[in-house]
């Protein structure tokens, strides 16, 4: 039976991370009707938690749309009892706002992991001129900045960094109460949003509905909960238009007031 590994690194990173299976802190077998089987386990030694590990059973690494999110379900569930039972600390490894996987095939059953990492910074040299220019000319509009900064956070959860955009964009396109024409606000992105959407839903419409489920409103006859973890359906659109909208809001900051010069993070992926 094949075994396929998925691996989340935990911090602080070390050079080099190996697993045979022989370094398991405990393993919890899971079975997910409908999806398979999988099994939870942490690596490390006494005191220190340096991997998690998702094992699905019977499986290649071609995983399914569900037994993805089955997989990453499993990953945040486990990080949240980390959390509550062990560190509050814990946190995964992320380069920007991506969060470093990886996925190793079983060698005669059980695992095998043997990778080194080095992280490079690639940020460039720093514009100081930009940044005291920039600090001065937003004083009036600290807010808006604080909100786009949230945004590019990666140290944020997912939900917040959407509900910080959607503010953002209520401060410069909600004057008065009232909506602008975010239809035309959009048009320089609609085009990405068609091309990889995953509901059949307007890009206004969605844009509105995932902040209610970022806000973990309960919508619908069914009184359905948002938002909660990285899990859920919605996850994927939000991820697919924080950057498109994230683009939208910094090029219209920086025409409004110029003379700005921001700069939108870009995916380590």
């Amino acid at each position: 039976m094949p075994i396929w590994y998925n691996y989340t690194i935990i911090l602080p990173l070390q050079e080099e991370y190996k697993d045979d299976g022989t370094r398991d802190l405990f393993s919890i077998p899971i079975e997910v009707e409908g999806v398979g089987r999988f099994e939870a386990s942490a690596i490390g030694n006494e005191d220190h938690v340096e991997l998690l590990r998702v094992a699905t059973l019977n499986s290649d690494g071609l995983l399914s749309q569900s037994q993805q999110e089955s997989v990453v379900a499993i990953k945040s569930h486990l990080l949240a009892v980390l959390r509550i039972t062990y560190d509050i600390d814990i946190q995964e490894f992320r380069q920007g706002t991506t969060f470093l996987g990886i996925g190793t095939k079983d060698v005669n059953g059980r695992p095998s992991l043997n990778v080194s990492l080095k992280v490079h910074n690639n940020q460039g040299k720093i514009d100081t001129r930009n940044i005291q220019n920039t600090f001065l000319a937003t004083s009036r509009i600290q807010p808006l900045i604080v909100l786009i900064g949230d945004v590019q956070n990666g140290s944020l959860p997912l939900q917040y960094r959407y509900l910080s955009l959607y503010k953002a964009f209520e401060l410069e396109f909600r004057p008065a109460g009232k909506w602008a024409d975010l239809k035309k606000v959009f048009i320089p992105i609609s085009s990405q949003y068609e091309a990889k959407k995953a509901k059949d839903r307007s890009l206004v419409a969605r844009f509105h509905e995932l902040r209610d489920s970022c806000a973990h409103i309960r919508t619908g006859s069914k009184d359905k909960l948002g938002l909660v973890g990285l899990f859920h359906p919605d996850a994927r659109d939000v991820e697919l238009l924080l950057p498109l909208l994230t683009g939208v809001l910094i090029e219209h900051v920086t025409n409004k007031y110029p003379p700005l010069r921001l700069v939108q993070r870009k995916s380590s992926s």
